[in-house]
């Protein structure tokens, strides 16, 4: 006998729903806490059932963080524990009833519901690879991005101290540029720095070093200790930002190693976005076309 259990998620509490193999309610306001004690009066409940956790299937909607603890949890514990869209919960619940109405209890039951009634619930299983890459892909990305806003406003702070400076390097970012502005970062620094000093940074060539030492006697840029505050940390940000990305893809490469996916076989796409979209998709059976696939990236055209 396979029983079906439905959970809602929220931040504080859980609330749970049990059918049977024909539909019945074995249990309809069962909640728990999001705790230690919680997790165990969950488990208490579920054993009482006494029937083997293979036979147990638990499901949950797939919204923010509060659910991912619950899951491990569940997973270690040896329950079979699926994922839905909360979007696929939505239309099933439409295709119930016509009245608009909705309830934390009724939630978990349509649930619970959904997976009774669906053929092919492994679609939706929860795989901890595909979740680590999921949170591993997604903190890189803020990181990305937190790196990108640090670079605007380094910019921003190097056009005021030492606006020519960028023409004459062509690009801000290189390490030799972050390496020179480390050590000199005002003109006035830079346009008393001994030469010999200067050609010991690599690559900063003797040409380039000539020219930023020309414009340094010249600029029309603001040397506030402020700002050379700001322009200092943040490179020094920028350096970080950059380690730790490249170590998280690190990361990345050796679980894309584990999952052995042939996504990195498609021209024009390398670890980093697939793993990307393998973390998005989750598992690639989820759709049966091409055209399935577009749509859920949101990149197939629709009439409104």
């Amino acid at each position: 006998m396979t029983l079906f259990v439905g959970i809602d998620v929220s931040k504080y509490k859980h609330d749970l729903a049990i059918l049977n193999e024909h539909g019945e309610i074995l249990s309809r306001h069962f909640q728990f806490a999001n705790t230690y004690q919680g997790f165990q009066k969950l488990k208490e409940h579920l054993e009482a059932l006494e029937i083997p956790t293979s036979e147990l299937h638990i499901a949950l909607e797939d919204t923010g963080h509060y659910a991912d603890n619950l899951v491990a949890f569940l997973q270690k514990v040896g329950y079979p524990t699926f994922t839905y869209n909360p979007l696929l919960i939505k239309e099933f619940v439409k295709s119930l009833t016509l009245r608009k109405s909705k309830t934390d209890k009724k939630d978990a039951l349509s649930i619970a519901r959904k997976l009774l009634s669906d053929p092919t619930p492994e679609r939706y299983i929860v795989e901890p690879q595909m979740q680590e890459l999921k949170e591993m892909t997604r903190y890189q990305n803020r990181l990305i991005h937190e790196r990108s806003k640090n670079k605007t406003l380094y910019v921003r702070v190097l056009d005021k101290v030492f606006p020519e400076f960028a023409k004459i390097v062509k690009n801000v970012h290189n390490q030799f540029v972050y390496e020179l502005l480390t050590s000199y970062p005002t003109p006035q620094k830079i346009k008393r720095a001994h030469f010999q000093s200067l050609l010991k940074i690599k690559r900063l060539t003797a040409d380039k070093a000539n020219q930023i030492k020309e414009a340094a006697c010249l600029t029309i840029g603001n040397s506030s200790l402020a700002l050379q505050l700001e322009l200092t940390q943040l490179i020094e940000t920028i350096k970080i930002q950059d380690k730790q990305i490249n170590n998280v893809q690190s990361q990345i490469n050796n679980l894309m190693a584990e999952i052995d996916s042939p996504i990195t076989s498609i021209t024009g796409i390398g670890m980093r976005l697939g793993a990307v979209i393998l973390a998005e998709i989750k598992n690639i059976h989820n759709f049966k076309n091409p055209s399935q696939l577009q749509a859920f990236a949101g990149l197939e055209p629709s009439i409104y």
